[in-house]
């Protein structure tokens, strides 16, 4: 059995080398080895982990944004929003959040704690884990976000969604797990990586990194770490990561 340390530092690391077919943690929970590396708790999504690729979130689903409520009270524990042309699985948003994006009760977060199978167009209500705040009208508008450590995937070449982390463990489909966001680590390499460069999401390779040097936008300002070994093409090696 391992030991913790103040409920966060782990001194086992193979502790955070296994998965289950059941939760263990909540998601986004966050831990630290004895040796500063950082850890979350994740969902794969449906396909197999490889390890020491790079993970992101799911991708956002549209026509669950800037969704239509039912009104709602001050002190009302769920909100009730009409889908667009996309179902929306058994849960799929607990733990996630409802954003009041505009009018009565914008800038209001809550998150959800569960829901039932929706299907398109359908009126979904998600119950919340705290009451409402400020009330709600039919002129407002909901976002429904997903946890985004929820159904993670291998990050694609073109971004789809936020980093999470780097595998460190062949975690199976849909099953629960750790990725690795603070520290040194094995990823792989989409181009020759060079010591001391700082690294972002391949938009080459799926899963891998490259430098930051000549990318713009969005990937260029998502630094993921700095390379502290030179790197094949292809190859694995350490990157001190930073994404926590």
């Amino acid at each position: 059995m391992s030991t913790r340390l103040g409920g966060s530092l782990i001194t086992n690391p193979a502790e955070v080398r296994t998965s289950s077919a059941t939760q263990q943690a909540p998601l986004g929970a966050y831990i630290e080895s004895i040796d500063g590396r950082g850890f979350r708790y994740v969902q794969n999504g449906a396909t197999v982990m490889v390890f020491g690729n790079v993970y992101q979130s799911s991708a956002e689903s549209t026509n669950h944004q800037n969704l239509v409520p039912r009104a709602a009270a001050v002190g009302d524990t769920d909100i009730a929003v009409t889908l667009g042309a996309t179902a929306a699985g058994l849960d799929e948003y607990a733990g996630g959040l409802a954003i009041v994006t505009a009018n009565a009760g914008e800038g209001e977060c809550y998150t959800i704690v569960g829901h039932a199978v929706v299907a398109s167009s359908g009126t979904l209500t998600a119950t919340l884990a705290a009451p409402i705040k400020r009330a709600i009208t039919t002129s407002s508008t909901i976002d429904l976000v997903r946890n985004p450590y929820k159904s993670v995937v291998v990050a694609p070449t073109t971004v789809t969604g936020a980093v999470v982390g780097v595998a460190l463990h062949d975690i199976g489909a849909s099953e629960y797990g750790w990725v690795q966001t603070h520290g040194p680590t094995a990823v792989r390499a989409g181009v020759a990586l060079v010591v001391g460069l700082t690294v972002v999401r391949s938009t080459g390779t799926a899963g891998a990194v490259e430098p930051a040097t000549g990318e713009t936008g969005d990937v260029a300002a998502n630094k993921l770490g700095y390379v502290l070994t030179g790197v094949a093409t292809s190859e694995f090696g350490a990157v001190y990561l930073t994404i926590d």
